[in-house]
């Protein structure tokens, strides 16, 4: 059973046509029309009944579909997710600022920091800690 199966036995089911459901999918009607039969042959039952130009849902069909709905789209969402996954750069961010405009606003950049980036943990440093001591500490948490 091949995903691809499963979207064109859905998108017959949901056109009731070989042919819109082709379209639809954008593939030549005789391809799709194999594709499904393969997916037919597999557990051995019909899942439509042909009648000329349009199609209708057997019983086993009509109990295969909303499975077979659900697992490409969960496929699709799984796949969305890792992609999204791979693109997000993953680590710490330190800010700097004039001390007092700093604090002044902290809390509320952050918080809107959090929800945009929640992946990201924003850090603050007490006024006199010293550049130096920020980068050597940030490198130290890298390793």
């Amino acid at each position: 059973m091949q995903i691809h199966q499963l979207r064109y036995f859905c998108a017959v089911a949901k056109a009731g046509s070989f042919t819109r459901a082709a379209e639809h999918e954008r593939i030549a009607q005789p391809s799709l029309s194999q594709q499904v039969r393969k997916l037919e042959d597999e557990p051995g039952a019909r899942l439509f009944d042909r009648l000329g130009r349009t199609v209708r849902l057997t019983s086993f069909g009509r109990t295969f579909l909303p499975r077979a709905d659900a697992i490409p789209r969960e496929v699709d969402d799984a796949k969305h997710e890792i992609e999204e996954m791979a693109g997000l750069e993953r680590g710490r961010i330190a800010v700097g600022a004039i001390p007092l405009r700093f604090k002044l606003h902290q809390y509320r950049r952050q918080a809107k920091f959090r929800q945009a980036v929640p992946e990201r943990e924003p850090r603050s440093f007490p006024e006199q800690v010293s550049l130096k001591k920020i980068v050597s500490e940030e490198s130290r948490c890298q390793n």
